[in-house]
């Protein structure tokens, strides 16, 4: 049995969307035709709580709420087991889609039935598709938010946000904080190697790279910095789920390389790696 890796900790973060959802299926699934797909999330996330309650581990899910408006009670399920509820916003639109009031409106709207459902506290906002821009984070502190997790450092995907750094100090090694508010953000890690910045957060990259060096690459990382933030899907260990034509090439193989074996791998890292929720990680509070 492998050691836990003690020097550093891993933020376990589970964005809560389903496989139609996403922004690669957006061509063949607009919001207007969610009501009528059939939804596989509540099984998926069923099988991730009973994982992390074997492992003894905590996670941050960072809800839809237009999830959480269908299936209130996996909300207060997860909840109910120790987790962090944290939003993910409400129609999962990229932000570059949407004005500063569209947004505002979604932050306020998701937070509110996210709270409205277990009955506590949001803290957390993470953009689909790490669409982040600078003018959002006044936004998160006005609507209430105190982290954001949605900077993925990886400069190079077609579809993730961008902001300009000149405007956040680093208060520790991955933790940002916004000039112009007092959010903190959480980035999404990169590894440096022959001068390239690799993407190595999670999602497709957890199921493109072979475990034992994804593993490795977190374990060098650690060594560095205080934590490593990891994030993922529930529809990842859904093998069986529907496989859609024509969204083109990239997406598709985006979309359905690795999964048959994303939830083997989770498990593997579990055992390695101390995982924990953002709130269990206490980062926040020492800041």
């Amino acid at each position: 049995m492998s050691q836990i890796n003690n020097s550093g900790k891993v933020l376990l973060t589970i964005d809560v969307e389903d496989w139609f959802q996403v922004e690669s299926m957006r061509s063949k699934f607009p919001l207007s035709s969610w009501s009528t797909q059939a939804y596989r999330v509540e099984a998926n996330v069923d099988r991730i709580l009973s994982l992390l309650s074997q492992k003894n581990t905590s996670a941050t899910f960072f809800c839809l709420s237009n999830i959480a408006e269908i299936f209130p009670e996996m909300i207060r399920s997860i909840y109910a087991e120790g987790h962090e509820i944290a939003s993910h916003g409400h129609s999962h639109q990229m932000l570059d889609e949407l004005s500063d009031n569209e947004v505002r409106m979604e932050l306020k709207k998701s937070k509110e039935i996210l709270e409205d459902i277990i009955g506590d506290e949001v803290y957390g906002y993470r953009a689909p598709t790490f669409s982040i821009r600078d003018s959002v984070y006044p936004i998160l502190e006005e609507t209430g938010y105190v982290y954001d997790s949605s900077l993925n450092l990886f400069r190079h995907h077609d579809k993730y946000g961008s902001i300009d750094l000149s405007n956040f100090r680093e208060i520790s090694k991955g933790i940002l904080e916004c000039n112009s508010s007092k959010i903190k953000v959480l980035t999404v890690p990169t590894l440096r190697k022959l001068g390239l910045d690799i993407p190595w957060g999670g999602g497709g990259y957890f199921r493109l790279v072979p475990n034992f060096l994804y593993k490795k690459g977190v374990n060098n990382y650690l060594k560095k910095h205080d934590f490593f933030m990891f994030y993922m899907h529930p529809w990842e260990i859904d093998p069986c789920q529907p496989r859609v034509r024509g969204i083109g090439l990239g997406n598709y193989f985006r979309h359905y390389n690795g999964l048959r074996d994303t939830y083997k791998n989770l498990s593997s890292l579990l055992s390695d790696f101390q995982c924990v929720s953002v709130l269990e990680s206490e980062l926040l509070l020492s800041k």
